[in-house]
């Protein structure tokens, strides 16, 4: 985008919304997050911890690749 033709105050005002947004998403990402801990998500797909669970998630885009056998779910699914 070409910001030359903004004033230093537009500037300021997009730098300042930008961080809105990303605190808004953050703050949706920790929700999420605690519900997922809950459900123990991490330990489910073969993760120590939720912690190393969303590095996991956050480098490869998706769900953590494990050497476990899967969630109890997808273990009733290969089973039926």
């Amino acid at each position: 985008m070409g910001w030359e033709g903004f004033t230093t105050d537009q500037l300021e005002q997009e730098l300042l919304s930008n961080r809105h947004l990303r605190s808004d998403i953050d703050a949706e990402d920790m929700e999420i997050l605690e519900v997922l801990d809950r459900r123990q998500v991490a330990t489910a797909d073969g993760a120590p911890n939720l912690s190393e669970w969303a590095a996991a998630t956050r480098e490869t885009g998706s769900k953590p690749i494990t050497s476990s056998p899967g969630t109890k779910a997808d273990q009733q699914t290969q089973t039926i």
